[in-house]
């Protein structure tokens, strides 16, 4: 595990701190476990892998080498009928990133997937603690992938930009 932060990213909150590994079962676990401890919000974990990256209602999402696998710890001090905003704010700026980044019509589909062309590119996983004290937001992108490692209903973001 690597940890620091980025001085110059330019942000108040998401990425002063982060924790890096080259390999986790799940980013999402990870920060999970770390609400337990007194980490600073914003505060993101990294892995160049996942070996049991998981989705809403604990679906399998593959995270191999090459992807960008991150979770960002969040202590919103929202009403807790409003905390599943923030999981619609990462998937619309996901989204928005994947539009920048491969100039690809990346869309929302409700209410975590990033798609492109109809294919799964980048999915969000919003976990929240009781009464909401504190959020984890999962962001999984399929960037740099093989196809054959992924699951045929997903593309990677890099493949869908050369057949466009």
């Amino acid at each position: 595990m690597t940890t620091g932060g980025l001085p110059n990213l330019g942000t108040r909150l998401i990425g002063r701190h982060l924790r890096w590994y080259q390999s986790l079962p799940s980013t999402n676990d990870m920060a999970l476990r770390l609400t337990e401890v007194p980490v600073p919000e914003g505060t993101v974990v990294l892995a160049d892998e996942q070996t049991a990256g998981r989705g809403r209602l604990g679906r399998r999402w593959a995270s191999p080498r090459g992807g960008i696998w991150l979770s960002v710890i969040l202590r919103p001090g929202l009403p807790t009928q409003e905390v599943p905003l923030i999981g619609f704010a990462a998937a619309t700026a996901t989204a928005g990133a994947v539009r920048e980044v491969t100039h690809l019509p990346a869309r929302v589909k409700w209410p975590n997937d990033v798609l492109v062309d109809g294919r799964k590119v980048a999915g969000i996983l919003a976990e929240a603690g009781a009464g909401s004290e504190w959020l984890v937001i999962g962001i999984g992108v399929n960037a740099n992938i093989p196809a054959d490692a992924l699951p045929q209903s997903t593309a990677c973001a890099r493949d869908v930009a050369a057949v466009a």
